[in-house]
């Protein structure tokens, strides 16, 4: 065994090891590359072979002479005689791993793996939109197959950035792949589009700086072998075998809000928005990005269903499973993408990757800057996390706040993006609507809910946790009980966070004989039934970026008491409301005291919410789309 150099000892060389590393994958992708150029020959001499061409004109023997010394050349590299056992276990790499992801899915028998593994690159190809892709599941398929389905997406690829290539059937020697490396633009928007070629996938900020970093090096036959590289650790996903589709209208990504039971403020939002959208903008696009593929698919049956026609029977159920395999890859290109929800991690980097690059213009529904703004109110981990969404939002070209006081607070992010040499994106304020209510139903719906259904009921909706200030509302009833004040408090928290103390406060004031309870997992009948019976509706938040049970309150005519600032205070000053400073409990204690037994005072408040003009999602909605898709104001 020989020696190892002495450098490889020494700390001091790290850099060089950093260097001769990044030197010998560079090696490793050129010899990949190379290969396929041998093979591209090889097959090339094969068809003219096949065709006659190997004699008979001047034209196709000097052709087949220049193909066969190509391969010579080829064959007779150091390189490629090198990387002769790497490119075998490459290949049966690449071979094995599909087979046994599908075998691992249960997804083939015996007999046809023992189909797929006797296949040989003598087997007869399919064709690249036929025999790849049966009954939802991938099936094997040879390297001749595989090759011309990457040609067919590429070929889309090409025709997006206005490249002329050959059809599909046409015997042109020039693959768009070749077209590509020659001609395609060298722009960052141009290379995303590449790469979603290459992997369907989403591609990141790092593979996007590697490939403009070898094509500004001259380094393009680089930069391809990288992508190839990138797919073929990609193998047995959908997202590698299944047809692009470019899609040159709005694509609406609201994939949260189709794959999930949950139905709290931002999904109400999503659900009563996005249908309207859909319906209107007949160049729409619906989408849902996989998250194991980073890659656009259209939603299924169940996911449309549960974006487009929610209804109470799907509260809390889990989605079910589609075993189908996406038919296509949806790839937005020189469009908008319009996020009406937030986002998770992954997500997030890969859409501001888009956006930075320019392929795609990015718009969203923006609803709060609370993590950041008030961090103290937010779960350990969310402020952070919270920094790759602002992240993605200073690469957006238009968003739209729910209200006046979140408008301001993205405003003000503006300064903070221009001291980074980005301009931020263009805010709208729209409010939210003053929702007309649903009609009303059996007021029994909600019998088993009360506990004393024959007193005031006192109501406060939304998630347990420290910025909604439910403490301070129990704190303030807990007085008024001791004072002798007869009235039932119910708490609507469809989700909680660092509850602990205020359970226990709860439960404390049960075992003392008081009214009051928190109910998670009701129906939007039995939501909307708990608004008619309220006697008052209390929000005393320290932050809210809009306050969506105040808008629901006021739209049923019934009082509320909410925070003297903020979204709160814009919605309901002036509208059947009393503001109080949240973090003064007399004062909340002394606001409720008024509600319930000044008679006087309340039925003025009464007559105000009564006499508030609802709005409609439809109208909200059309304001929105106007803003997001177009920049248009309304």
């Amino acid at each position: 065994m020989g020696s190892v150099p002495a450098n490889l000892h020494d700390d001091r060389s790290s850099d060089a090891t950093s260097e001769a590393a990044a030197t010998n994958e560079q090696l490793i992708l050129r010899v990949r590359m190379l290969g396929r150029r041998l093979e591209r020959a090889e097959n090339e001499a094969r068809d003219l072979r096949r065709s006659g061409g190997g004699g008979g004109s001047p034209t196709s023997d000097g052709r087949a002479d220049a193909l066969q010394r190509r391969i010579d050349e080829l064959e007779s590299s150091t390189s490629w005689r090198v990387a002769k056992y790497l490119r075998e276990a490459k290949t049966l790499s690449a071979r094995a791993r599909p087979v046994a992801a599908r075998l691992a899915r249960g997804r083939l028998s015996a007999g046809s793996d023992g189909a797929a593994a006797g296949a040989t690159d003598a087997s007869p190809a399919p064709a690249p939109t036929a025999g790849l892709r049966t009954g939802g599941a991938f099936n094997y398929f040879s390297r001749e197959a595989d090759e011309a389905l990457l040609q067919s997406r590429l070929r889309v690829v090409a025709a997006g950035l206005g490249l002329a290539v050959a059809h599909s059937d046409d015997t042109s020697p020039v693959t768009p792949e070749e077209r590509l490396e020659a001609e395609a633009p060298r722009t960052r928007s141009a290379w995303w589009l590449i790469a979603v070629g290459y992997l369907g996938s989403l591609p990141s900020d790092d593979l996007l700086e590697l490939l403009l970093d070898d094509a500004e090096a001259g380094r393009l036959e680089l930069a391809f072998a990288r992508l190839r590289s990138a797919r073929a650790q990609s193998t047995g996903q959908w997202q590698v075998t299944a047809p692009l589709r470019l899609v040159e209208g709005p694509l609406i990504d609201a994939t949260f809000a189709a794959t999930t039971a949950l139905h709290t403020g931002v999904q109400r939002v999503v659900r009563n928005t996005v249908p309207v959208w859909v319906q209107r903008a007949g160049d729409a696009t619906l989408a849902v990005l996989d998250p194991a593929a980073r890659a656009w698919r259209a939603p299924t049956g169940a996911e449309r269903h549960r974006l487009l026609e929610w209804d109470d029977s799907l509260l809390g159920r889990e989605p079910a499973g589609d075993d189908a395999l996406p038919s296509e890859v949806l790839v937005p290109w020189r469009t908008v993408v319009v996020i009406p929800e937030l986002k998770p991690k992954g997500d997030l980097e890969s859409l501001r990757a888009m956006a930075s690059s320019g392929a795609n213009e990015l718009a969203a529904i923006v609803y709060d800057l609370i993590p950041v703004s008030a961090g103290e109110f937010v779960p350990e981990g969310v402020t952070a996390s919270f920094g790759t969404y602002i992240s993605m939002i200073k690469y957006s070209t238009r968003v739209s706040a729910i209200s006046e006081s979140a408008a301001v607070e993205f405003e003000a992010m503006d300064a903070v993006f221009q001291a980074q040499g980005i301009r931020g994106p263009l805010v709208r304020a729209h409010q939210l609507p003053l929702v007309p209510p649903p009609p009303a139903t059996d007021p029994g719906r909600i019998t088993a809910l009360r506990r004393s259904p024959d007193v005031p009921l006192v109501l406060q909706v939304g998630s347990i946790g420290p910025h909604k200030n439910q403490r301070a509302t129990l704190a303030a009833a807990t007085a008024l009980w001791d004072a002798g004040t007869e009235f039932e408090v119910i708490f609507v928290a469809p989700n909680s966070w660092d509850s602990g103390d205020f359970a226990l406060g709860i439960r404390e004031q049960q075992e003392a004989g008081r009214a009051v309870s928190a109910v998670n997992g009701i129906s939007e009948e039995q939501l909307w039934a708990l608004y008619r019976a309220a006697h008052v509706v209390v929000l005393p938040s320290y932050v809210e970026g809009y306050g969506l049970p105040i808008a629901e309150a006021l739209s049923v005519g019934t009082p509320v008491i909410t925070s003297d600032f903020g979204s709160m205070a814009e919605i309901a000053r002036g509208n059947g409301s009393l503001l109080v400073a949240p973090r003064d409990h007399q004062a909340l204690a002394a606001a409720l005291s008024t509600v319930l037994t000044d008679t006087a005072a309340y039925a003025r408040l009464k007559s105000e919410a009564e006499g508030v003009v609802p709005s409609s999602w439809s109208a909200y909605a059309d304001a929105v789309w106007a803003w997001l898709s177009r920049g248009e104001d309304d």
